[in-house]
């Protein structure tokens, strides 16, 4: 089956690739791919954002290898990420590391040229240096970034391959990436391999404002503040509606906006996780979905954007579209439960050995090694993942990470669980241990104790999430 190469270009191309991978670790299904490969580009190779995202798909990646084997049930990291490009996540660090007027090459040009070239680029430009980046300047991303037939040769891509570009447009790298990158995939060249990517189907998201930045702590090559987000989004988006034409074209957007950090780059670019990249990762989903025949038939390129029931500034699962919350709810809600049953009960649950621990091999061995490590720290990312979206505005906040032991089940805002048949009074973490329990040795018998342990636990969350909230994963 084919791939799909989801190429996320600067910060937000990051962030949204990191909603994406935990989507995925949850069980949610993207359909008619054999594998995901990421490529996130961005001149700044100290991005925050940047190297969050790659340890975070390092290590989804390492749990898929441990965890899927055929026969299995499970679902969590069920999605293959591949790392075909050479690294798991390829950051394009592109030979930015000197000012824009030594890239240029300005010192060589003739005088006419330069006062060319200074029509174009303030002087503040051209002394900038784009270690960090091109800081909000897209017109200096625009002249960097036609390196990018370089990416494109290095694609291992074959027919039938999609490819799906995430990109703000109110920045800097993502505003001058879009334009350049697509056309490279439209118009790449003559051989054989070229050609084929000339045929894929290509999909993006375009992110327009939904974050303001702060009047303090400004960088010198940064703009003032965001008052200049939505002129430059206008000017874009006239540019966009002649010329560019992926075959899905999403929208999203929010004036409903957090305050962040005016910061021009570097590990201080650190952006918490918010609602719009999360809907953004699902446009990918949704573009899977469309068949080729559909994207053929439409005589032109297809537009999409996102809305909800009601225009809350706190969201949950019943602010969204019925379509959103019957795609994620179950998921989400089965993910964070696996994640506080690791970080809340395990370890009780080993020194008690209960019958399932045994069942499993969920020993002193077990939680000392590398996977049962990984999986925890994966956990623990995700539920910081969902507090950053609960604590951003607007607020994403349909599950509760803190929710109290003795009432584990109620942790879906607005859902109140219901008393599951069969398990007397046992309630809670409890419930949890007796579901777990009734797990039959017998059918796990051909796994590894890794695969074995996720089995279990999937089938067993599967189970609480039906009985308990009436939610399906």
């Amino acid at each position: 089956m084919s791939k799909l190469y989801v190429i996320g270009i600067g910060g937000t191309g990051a962030r949204v690739i990191r909603s994406l991978t935990m989507l995925l670790a949850t069980g949610i299904e993207i359909k008619n791919t054999s594998e995901v490969v990421p490529v996130i580009i961005d001149a700044d190779a100290n991005n925050g954002n940047l190297t969050q995202t790659v340890e975070l798909v390092k290590d989804y990646i390492s749990l898929q290898d441990y965890v899927n084997a055929a026969g299995m049930k499970n679902k969590f990291f069920g999605s293959k990420i591949n790392n075909i490009i050479g690294s798991i996540v390829t950051s394009m660090t592109l030979n930015t590391q000197q000012k824009f007027e030594d890239f240029i090459g300005y010192s060589g040009l003739d005088d006419s040229n330069k006062k060319f070239a200074s029509m174009l680029f303030s002087g503040e430009e051209m002394n900038m240096n784009m270690v960090d980046g091109f800081q909000g300047h897209p017109n200096i991303g625009s002249v960097t970034l036609n390196q990018f037939s370089s990416i494109i040769n290095s694609l291992n891509y074959q027919a039938g391959d999609r490819f799906f570009i995430v990109s703000s447009i109110f920045g800097g790298t993502g505003a001058s990436g879009f334009p350049l990158l697509l056309k490279n995939l439209k118009n790449p060249g003559n051989d054989i391999q070229n050609k084929i990517v000339e045929d894929a189907k290509i999909g993006a998201i375009t992110v327009m404002p939904y974050f303001e930045l702060s009047k303090n702590g400004q960088n010198a090559y940064v703009p003032q503040n965001s008052d200049t987000f939505m002129s430059r989004t206008k000017a874009a988006l006239k540019y966009y509606d002649n010329n560019i034409n992926p075959d899905v074209l999403y929208y999203i957007g929010d004036d409903v906006c957090s305050q962040y950090n005016n910061c021009g780059g570097g590990q201080g670019q650190s952006n918490k996780a918010h609602f719009v990249e999360l809907v953004s990762a699902l446009s990918i989903l949704d573009f899977m979905d469309i068949t080729d025949k559909d994207m053929q038939n439409s005589g032109g390129t297809i537009y999409k954007e996102y809305g909800m029931k009601q225009n809350d500034s706190n969201v949950t699962f019943d602010t969204l579209d019925d379509t959103t919350s019957d795609k994620i709810k179950g998921n989400l809600t089965g993910f964070l439960l696996l994640s506080k049953f690791l970080n809340e009960h395990l370890k009780k649950a080993c020194a008690d050995n209960d019958k399932w621990t045994i069942n499993s091999q969920c020993d002193g061995n077990f939680l000392g090694g590398d996977f049962y490590k990984k999986l925890k720290s994966f956990a623990s990312n995700y539920m910081k993942w969902l507090e950053e979206m609960k604590d951003n505005t607007r607020s994403f906040q349909p599950l509760n990470t803190q929710q109290k032991e003795d009432e584990l089940f109620d942790l879906v805002v607005g859902v109140k669980s219901s008393k599951m048949k069969g398990y007397g009074f046992n309630r809670n973490y409890d419930l949890f241990d007796a579901v777990l329990d009734e797990q039959k040795a017998d059918s796990f018998k051909n796994l590894t104790k890794e695969q074995r342990f996720v089995e279990m636990f999937y089938l067993t969350i599967e189970e609480l999430c039906k009985g308990k909230l009436n939610f399906n994963i």
